[in-house]
C-alpha cells in the first residue's frame, strides 16, 4: 500500500501460498477505492497474447477480437499515459495466474 500511495512505480509482491498476498490487494482495493486504476487476473494465461488479451480486459480497454499483442500494447500504453497525466495510480494483480 505503501509503493502506490507514495508512486514508487513497479512493485513486484511475491510470497507462499497463504501469505497474504490476495488479502493485502483486497485491502489496498478498499482503501484506494476510485483513486486508483484497479485490476486482477486470478487465471492461467498460456500466452503473452492470451495475457495482454486478459490485462486490456479487465482494465476494460476496448480493443477489436482479433487485436494483435502490438495493438494492444498500444492501447495499454495509451491508457497508462493517459492515467499518468491524471495522477492515477495503476495497479495490476497477476494472482494465481
Amino acid at each position: 500500500m505503501y509503493a502506490v500511495k507514495e508512486r514508487k512505480g513497479f512493485v513486484l509482491l511475491t510470497g507462499e501460498v497463504g501469505t497474504g498476498k490476495t488479502l493485502l490487494t483486497r485491502m489496498m482495493l478498499r482503501h484506494f477505492g476510485a483513486h486508483i486504476s484497479f485490476a486482477t487476473i486470478n487465471h492461467a494465461v498460456s500466452t503473452s497474447q492470451d495475457l495482454m488479451e486478459s490485462i486490456c480486459t479487465e482494465f476494460e480497454l476496448s480493443t477489436r477480437p482479433d487485436a494483435s499483442a502490438t495493438q494492444r500494447i498500444r492501447r495499454l500504453h495509451d491508457f497508462l499515459l493517459a492515467q499518468f497525466a491524471q495522477n492515477l495510480p495503476v495497479v495490476l494483480v497477476l494472482d494465481e495466474a
